[in-house]
C-alpha cells in the first residue's frame, strides 16, 4: 500500500501546478479515496506531505491574485477619478457654451 500511496503522492505532485487555470481546487480522486479509507492503517504521512505542499503552493497562487486585484482596484479608482474630472470638464463647458 506504501506504494500506491507514493505514487498517488507523485499524481498529486503532477497534478497540482497552480499555474494551470484549469486546475481543480481538489485534490485528484485517487487521493481522496486513499484519505478517506481509513480502515486499511496505513500510514499516510507521505500523502499528507503532499498535500500540505499542495495547500502551500495554492496559497501563494491566491496572494499573489489578491496582489493583482488590488492593483487593479487602485486602477480603477484612478480611471474613475479620471472620468469624473472629464464629466465635471465636460459639463462647464457645456455651462459656459449655454450662457
Amino acid at each position: 500500500m506504501a506504494d500506491q500511496a507514493k505514487g498517488k503522492g507523485i499524481a498529486l505532485k503532477r497534478a497540482s501546478n497552480p499555474a494551470d487555470p484549469g486546475q481543480s481546487s481538489r485534490p485528484p480522486l485517487p487521493i481522496r479515496t486513499l484519505l478517506e479509507d481509513e480502515e486499511d492503517g496505513e500510514d499516510y504521512s507521505e500523502v499528507i506531505e503532499v498535500l500540505k505542499q499542495y495547500i502551500k503552493s495554492h496559497e501563494r497562487v491566491i496572494a499573489s491574485q489578491s496582489s493583482d486585484i488590488k492593483t487593479l482596484l487602485l486602477s480603477l479608482n484612478t480611471l474613475k477619478a479620471s472620468v469624473e474630472d472629464s464629466v465635471s470638464a465636460i459639463k462647464n463647458i457645456s455651462s459656459t457654451l449655454a450662457s
